[in-house]
């Protein structure tokens, strides 16, 4: 190659997206630009130094790239390596146009920043690395889960029936609750937990309702009681409730709470308004409230644990059943937006897994009815019910 002549590409038209091969002279007086013809005859180009506009770019920004509007050819682009210019930089006659040259040297190499692109780039940054926190939080929980005695565990449930429900609120005789005490001892029995010291407690509310607490504590409102239409529906709702306790469900929602806060600590530095939230939720007993996946798994539990304790578990069925009705409808739509199982799904899959796994088992009742007129709440207890799970 000449001195002063440096091989290139030059995009022009007729065909702008097709790169031809080149060579430029930077002569003293104008830039030269030989292009090989398709005839193979060789053509000369001349561009003015002024005209000719320098930037830097090409698939990895190594290219200096001439810009240049020609009379009759329309425009050109000129690309000319980084390497193969640079080391004869300094013999560029034109002085003006060589100190345009050089101050893009440093630029070589550096692709032009797309905005959208890198706005991409660092939101996909952003949701990894919450990614990695949420994923470690996640293992961190079954980590701390796995170190919580199960003493501790009786001692946040206990610390919650002292304060929620004292012995002037929780009703401790009558038939109802020896019915209550009996299926409850078979079934804690029959499901082989150990370590935790099972208490069941038959709170008065008009609520149809019962929940599991750590350590084994289950309150069940006398509202259940009074729905239910044979004590086996009822054994059904204490065999679902010590699935929770078996699978930890209570402290694992505490848990998610104060992962959750962590979390919000992390990205947002002070999370003291947030945790004064979750105490409240926590006193509220919110924090009871279990997703899908722990609400399902509760279920199935519930029906192998009936069958192991001999119960039927269809009349377990019926009272979902029951449910769906009390619903007036809306239960497929609220299983969409609900976090939480429908009665209709749970019902349905109650009787799918005992057609399945249980078909043909024979069970006798459990003796006994329940004394619902025993039930009936004085404006006394009905007053104290509210006062307590409001405070």
């Amino acid at each position: 190659m000449e001195r002063g002549l440096f091989k290139a590409a030059i995009f022009m038209e007729p065909d702008s997206s097709r790169a031809r091969a080149c060579e430029v002279l930077f002569d003293y007086a104008e830039i030269v630009v030989y292009v090989s013809g398709d005839d193979g005859d060789e053509n000369e180009l001349s561009l003015e130094y002024p005209d000719t506009v320098i930037t830097v770019g090409g698939i990895d920004g190594s290219n200096f790239l001439f810009d240049y509007e020609h009379q009759e050819l329309g425009p050109l682009h000129i690309q000319i390596s980084g390497p193969v210019l640079v080391p004869g930089v300094h013999e560029l006659p034109d002085i003006e146009f060589r100190s345009r040259v050089q101050s893009l040297i440093p630029s070589l190499g550096r692709e032009p920043v797309n905005t959208e692109a890198a706005i991409r780039v660092f939101s996909l940054i952003i949701l990894f690395l919450l990614g990695c926190c949420i994923a470690f939080l996640v293992y961190l929980e079954d980590i701390v889960l796995a170190r919580i005695p199960f003493k501790w565990e009786n001692a946040i449930g206990s610390a919650v029936i002292e304060s929620q429900f004292g012995p002037e609120i929780e009703i401790t005789s009558g038939q109802n609750v020896l019915l209550l005490r009996s299926i409850f001892a078979n079934l804690v029995d029959k499901s082989g937990i150990s370590g935790y010291d099972f208490k069941v407690h038959l709170v008065p509310s008009e609520q149809a309702n019962a929940f599991a607490l750590p350590g084994g504590h289950i309150v069940v409102y006398t509202g259940l009681i009074h729905s239910a239409s044979s004590p086996e529906e009822v054994a059904g709702i204490l065999a679902h409730e010590i699935q929770h306790v078996r699978f930890r469900h209570s402290l694992r929602r505490i848990l998610d709470t104060v992962r959750s806060m962590a979390l919000m600590s992390i990205l947002f530095g002070d999370a003291s308004e947030l945790i004064a939230m979750a105490r409240n939720a926590a006193v509220k007993m919110k924090l009871l409230s279990y997703d899908r996946s722990q609400e399902t798994e509760a279920d199935r539990g519930a029906v192998e644990l009936l069958v192991k304790a001999g119960i039927d578990p269809l009349p377990f069925r019926d009272f979902f059943r029951r449910m769906a009705e009390m619903e007036d409808g809306t239960d497929r739509l609220y299983a969409y937006f609900s976090t939480h199982p429908s009665s209709i799904v749970r019902s349905d899959m109650i009787v799918s897994m005992v057609s399945a796994e249980y078909a043909g088992k024979k069970y006798e009742p459990i003796r006994g009815e329940w004394q619902k007129d025993e039930l009936k709440l004085s404006d006394e207890l009905k007053l104290k019910d509210e006062l307590k799970l409001k405070d």
